[in-house]
């Protein structure tokens, strides 16, 4: 089985699927907590770098609620994305911009977001602005993830693509939570 992000990267839709079916457990709240994640999105149509950060933080005035977050990351020539290149944050790597927030929870077998119980769930849908996107999050190893996107719309669940994370940097992000819905 590849073990680095990159090696991940040039699979082919159905070894993603077996890989996320059969080649993954589901993983602790504890082990993505207070760190960033290097990701890769696997379909053609979406921008493919992204970084992913997890926290504790604050939603509906309850403290303490796993959480997390997506920086932008620039592409690495006129559209154009290597994932032998370097991340590069936006706008900046001393001040990455903190976007689409989501709310990380254990699959509820009874929600209408039940699809891999043995996963974590990443719900868009709590986030600023309504957002239809759902993720499933599996773990590979101590530092490799694999998770599978879903469009959510009036109790449907869409695929949309496979994404894979590799464990980025240690962080101490403060931010109050996610921002209130308007």
């Amino acid at each position: 089985m590849p073990v680095h992000l990159e090696d991940l990267v040039t699979l082919k839709r159905y070894a993603l699927h077996d890989l996320f079916s059969r080649g993954a457990e589901k993983p602790s709240w504890e082990n993505l907590l207070g760190y960033e994640f290097r990701g890769w999105n696997c379909a053609w149509w979406v921008p493919k770098k992204f970084v992913k950060g997890f926290f504790l933080g604050k939603q509906n005035g309850e403290a303490g609620v796993p959480l997390g977050y997506n920086i932008p990351v620039a592409r690495d020539g006129f559209l154009s994305y290597n994932p032998k290149k370097p991340w590069q944050l936006l706008p900046g790597d001393m001040h990455p911009k903190h976007e689409r927030f989501f709310t990380v929870s254990e699959v509820d077998k009874k929600a209408c977001d039940n699809k891999f119980p043995d996963a974590l769930l990443l719900d868009y849908g709590a986030a600023e602005r309504w957002t239809p996107l759902r993720d499933y999050l599996r773990q590979l190893d101590k530092d490799l993830f694999i998770g599978k996107a879903y469009f959510a719309a009036r109790g449907l669940r869409l695929p949309v693509s496979y994404f894979i994370m590799g464990r980025f940097r240690e962080v101490s992000y403060e931010g109050a939570g996610i921002p209130e819905k308007r």
